[in-house]
């Protein structure tokens, strides 16, 4: 196990799956989504769909509709664990630049 450098949670070790559920990368980063989006009045979605669009570690596809191309982020549900890393990165910075103190959701 790691700890989150920022509000001392413990976190997996990337190797793993990407899993749900308490103590996992992905509830940590929903926890401090939650928290961001309650903090600017934005929706849980539309903090999401900025995180997914601004994060360097956010992987994206490419969509065709005929001749049509489009770029857009990948869904959560195919995210990796360096992924869900990276994104837990974004919301520490986005959180200290907003003035915000993240803390762990218990559940």
């Amino acid at each position: 196990m790691t700890r989150c450098p920022t509000c001392g949670q413990s976190l997996p070790l990337i190797r793993r799956i990407r899993s749900t559920g308490p103590l996992s990368q992905n509830h940590h980063l929903h926890g401090h989504l939650r928290q961001i989006a309650l903090e600017t009045g934005y929706s849980m979605n539309e903090i999401k769909e900025v995180m997914k669009a601004d994060c360097p570690g956010w992987e994206w596809e490419e969509v065709r509709v005929g001749k049509t191309a489009k770029m857009r982020p990948i869904s959560e549900s195919r995210a990796t664990p360096a992924m869900e890393a990276a994104a837990i990165d974004w919301t520490h910075m986005r959180a200290a630049e907003l003035g915000i103190i993240l803390v762990e959701e218990s559940e």
